[in-house]
């Protein structure tokens, strides 16, 4: 993984994702990126189903993560919310601030979650299928869908600053995919 990450990082982004899965050493893992002193934020993302039986979100803020996201693994259309209720998501978010990390927030995110989820303050809200023509992941973005779930940020939460590490001046809350 190591080398993979430093190869996309050699590309010049600013940030990487790398996926924790339980199966194999993942904080061994973190270990040997904290030591790649990578020249990109790394991003650490896990899966609200198949999460690591350590503390991950510690973990990350050890190694100099920018932040973490909480996704899900499998794409078999059930969602973030699905797999975890809203107080265990506050305690997320309100964790991963706490160690002074950004944090995101997605998992086949459809518009019905997004008044819940802006409720608690993440620094992104991440989607794909709900902005995909037919709510497929690996369609064409519909631009229609995606007027339709913009329109559920309120302008109020325009010119967010993502946390300490991650300034977006004068960028709206945008819907990622």
């Amino acid at each position: 993984m190591r080398k993979r990450v430093a190869e996309i990082t050699a590309c010049g982004v600013d940030y990487v994702k790398v996926g924790l899965l339980p199966e194999g050493d993942p904080a061994g893992c973190l270990e040997l990126l904290r030591a790649s002193r990578l020249a990109a934020r790394l991003i650490v993302v896990l899966f609200a189903d198949r999460l690591p039986l350590f503390d991950a979100v510690a973990a990350a803020s050890r190694i100099g993560a920018a932040g973490v996201m909480l996704d899900t693994a499998g794409k078999d259309s059930r969602s973030l919310l699905d797999h975890m209720r809203l107080d265990e998501l506050a305690r997320f978010v309100a964790t991963a601030k706490g160690h002074g990390l950004t944090v995101g927030l997605a998992g086949s995110l459809r518009k019905g979650h997004v008044r819940a989820l802006l409720a608690l303050v993440p620094d992104l809200i991440g989607f794909r299928g709900a902005l995909c023509r037919g709510n497929e992941r690996s369609s064409a973005l519909d631009p229609g869908a995606c007027r339709d779930i913009r329109a559920l940020i309120p302008p109020a939460a325009h010119g967010l600053h993502l946390g300490p590490h991650i300034p977006l001046p004068s960028a709206p809350v945008e819907a990622l995919c």
